[in-house]
């Protein structure tokens, strides 16, 4: 139990203006993670594999990728990658840009040509600066970089008739994102919506390309991968993430990742052993 508490300290969704723009490097592996923020990582060197949601990408230079807060990903790095990251919740963003970052069907993988990178990367240099001297310059900065990154998106979501609706399916999204370990019926989350549960099913997939039960078996499953990877038994995966129980675990994980629990706790077990 002191392992799962210390787990849900490092995984609590926090609330509130966030934004951060930071350098690091990946030497190995950054291991199957989530965040409570939006997330842009710009490759400024080296080369690897970024695995977002199941969706495998080669990570060569100038290659960035923009990730909401219900993507599951992990870094592997043939060579040591640099990677500049910008963090940022929806407090430091407009009601446009969230609903572009929250449809999951939005690009996640970009690799730009020359000048479009350069013109990102300047942009989210002059935004370290705003942010070391907390200056009034910030939401510009980061507005221009997502509007420059949502440019060179393949993949657009036209939902203009939904514009009404999108700030209470972001709120729905984020109770989600909060709540996932508990049980969340389509009554209790149309509520908070402020829908009924008919018209808010409808909304919620036509505005996120999946439903609301899709969404949040999503969430409980990548939660779960996290705990496998890191020691925790099946059982405890599965009471963790808010199965109500192991036989529908183990169907909804085999059914999403194509193996049982067990298998996939030995893959990162081996995975994990091949890398010392």
């Amino acid at each position: 139990m002191a392992k799962y508490l210390e787990w849900q300290q490092r995984l609590t969704i926090g609330k509130g203006k966030h934004l951060t723009v930071e350098e690091h490097t990946v030497k190995d592996m950054h291991p199957l993670h989530w965040h409570s923020f939006f997330e842009l990582e710009i490759v400024l060197s080296g080369k690897g594999r970024c695995i977002i949601n199941d969706v495998e990408y080669c990570v060569p230079n100038k290659n960035l990728f923009l990730l909401n807060f219900t993507d599951f990903h992990c870094v592997y790095a043939d060579e040591p990658m640099c990677i500049l990251n910008l963090s940022f919740d929806e407090e430091m963003i407009g009601e446009k840009e969230a609903a572009m970052l929250l449809f999951s069907e939005m690009q996640r993988a970009y690799s730009l040509s020359g000048d479009e990178y350069d013109r990102i990367l300047s942009a989210a240099k002059l935004l370290m600066h705003e942010c070391s001297i907390d200056g009034e310059c910030q939401r510009k900065l980061l507005s221009y970089i997502l509007t420059s990154v949502f440019r060179n998106s393949r993949n657009i979501p036209k939902n203009d008739n939904l514009s009404e609706h999108i700030s209470r399916i972001k709120k729905s999204i984020i109770y989600m994102q909060m709540h996932f370990k508990e049980d969340i019926s389509l009554d209790l989350i149309a509520k908070e919506a402020g829908y009924n549960p008919t018209y808010f099913s409808e909304l919620f997939k036509k505005a996120t390309g999946e439903s609301y039960l899709r969404k949040l078996t999503k969430l409980r499953i990548g939660y779960a991968r996290t705990l496998l990877a890191n020691g925790f038994t099946a059982s405890e995966a599965s009471l963790y993430s808010g199965f109500g129980s192991l036989s529908a675990f183990h169907r909804a994980f085999i059914l999403e990742c194509g193996m049982t629990p067990g298998e996939y706790r030995c893959t990162c077990s081996a995975a994990c052993a091949g890398k010392k």
